[in-house]
């Protein structure tokens, strides 16, 4: 078998994990999975370092070029072809370097980037649901809200009044 040392570049991530990892064996009265959730976290982290590495100057132009298109484009018709496309990439590939590099699918991350802008937007009291709707592409508030619940379990009213309740105003 073939060792492989990745880096020392993360030497105090891992040692943080392995300290999780044996607490969690040293303290396995308090649930019988902890160590086990901790052993697939240190693997899950390890095995995107690793892919991070591996990748090349030219993925990461690539990649980096498409998240700064999904942050500045927040528009619902943004899909993963056309961003595969503006950054001269197969969609396959493109989805491939995206998941190695962010750990998440891009349509995972356009539709994160998305929940937290209109979670901002959301903060202004003065913005109808209309306006947020609007100034996000969608074509009415009706299918804003039915995304955003189901995003985040919550309804826009809800995150509202959590958000200004929160500040006691």
């Amino acid at each position: 078998n073939k060792i492989r040392i990745i880096s020392t570049e993360y030497t105090s991530l891992y040692k943080k994990c392995f300290t999780k990892l044996i607490e969690a064996f040293e303290e396995q009265q308090d649930s019988l999975l902890s160590p086990y959730v901790e052993a697939y976290n240190f693997f899950d982290i390890l095995s995107r370092k690793s892919s991070m590495v591996s990748t090349t100057s030219v993925d990461l132009k690539i990649i980096k070029k498409g998240i700064h298109y999904i942050e500045e484009n927040l528009c619902p018709q943004n899909n993963v072809s056309e961003i595969a496309k503006m950054c001269g990439v197969s969609v396959g590939h493109f989805e491939r370097l995206f998941k190695i590099y962010a750990g998440v699918s891009p349509t995972e991350y356009i539709n994160a980037n998305k929940v937290l802008y209109i979670k901002k937007l959301l903060q202004d009291r003065t913005l109808k649901l209309s306006e947020i709707a609007e100034k996000l592409g969608y074509c009415d508030s009706g299918y804003l809200c039915r995304f955003f619940l189901k995003k985040t379990g919550m309804t826009t009213k809800e995150y509202r009044n959590l958000y200004f309740s929160s500040l006691n105003i």
